[in-house]
């Protein structure tokens, strides 16, 4: 299929495209039925990043600008490309286009100007926020899971989110992220397209230049199986939580913390 075609691509550049709509973008594909989630906060403080790589879209996400962190992350598992593990370590990239729309691509955060690196903090986070504030650099969007080709487009800051070492080798990528996609595995079969949205909520009165997630979150929809699964955990360093939920229960969550009833797969994935 196209979007098996784009994960197992040839690798090449890594724009990333600040976009107005996702629905006239080509990251479309990462959202079940083609509808983006809804109920999240949109106002000039947000951007729809799509991020493409070797001429095809790899993952989307959606940027807060003002807290400098993601509100999620849309992406597709590939049943035919998954369980071939992939990893690489390398450059951290910055989006030029969250400040500056008639910048194209991403660039190296280590090779920026001093006067650069003032304006690109101003939108978004940068490498240098992570060392200080100690935290881990956590994927919403896994490398292992873009193939050999894709792997270059998960270094982008703008799809990072902040959480405790401890946390996010420990209790979060050992349990929701291992689950949901051993589930995946059992429960969906190929063809069939798994649609993944994974995102965070901010800390409210957080000074840090990056805030730090009040929980993260995870839900997963086969479609045509009319199978989803979703799971939320807390990244209190101190007493960490992971809890499995109805996605129906994560919306209920989510909708608390922002303006509208959040829906993160239309039909409820039915």
């Amino acid at each position: 299929t196209f979007l098996a075609l784009v994960a197992c691509a040839v690798a090449g550049r890594v724009p990333g495209w600040v976009v107005p709509a996702f629905a006239t973008s080509p990251c479309i594909i990462f959202f079940y039925l083609g509808q983006e989630p809804q109920g999240f906060r949109h106002s000039n403080t947000t951007a729809r990043i799509c991020q493409i790589l070797g001429g095809g879209p790899h993952y989307a996400t959606l940027y807060d600008r003002e807290k400098h962190i993601p509100f999620y992350s849309a992406y597709i598992i590939q049943l035919p490309c998954f369980g071939e593990a992939y990893w690489k370590t390398g450059e951290w990239y910055i989006e030029p286009q969250v400040k500056y729309l008639h910048h194209a691509g991403v660039q190296q955060w280590s090779v920026l100007r001093p006067a650069h690196v003032r304006q690109v903090r101003e939108s978004q986070a940068t490498d240098d926020n992570y060392t200080w504030l100690g935290y881990y650099r956590q994927r919403l969007h896994p490398n292992y899971l873009q193939g050999s080709s894709g792997l270059l487009a998960t270094f982008a800051l703008t799809a990072q989110a902040p959480m405790y070492h401890s946390f996010n080798r420990n209790v979060w990528f050992l349990n929701p992220v291992t689950m949901v996609h051993a589930k995946t595995t059992s429960n969906c079969t190929a063809p069939t397209d798994v649609y993944v949205v994974a995102g965070v909520v901010p800390e409210q009165g957080v000074g840090a230049r990056v805030s730090r997630p009040a929980f993260v979150w995870t839900a997963t929809c086969c479609a045509g199986r009319s199978y989803s699964i979703a799971f939320f955990g807390e990244g209190d360093p101190l007493e960490p939580t992971i809890v499995e939920v109805e996605v129906s229960t994560l919306e209920s969550r989510l909708s608390h913390h922002y303006t509208g009833r959040v829906t993160i797969f239309p039909g409820g994935c039915s």
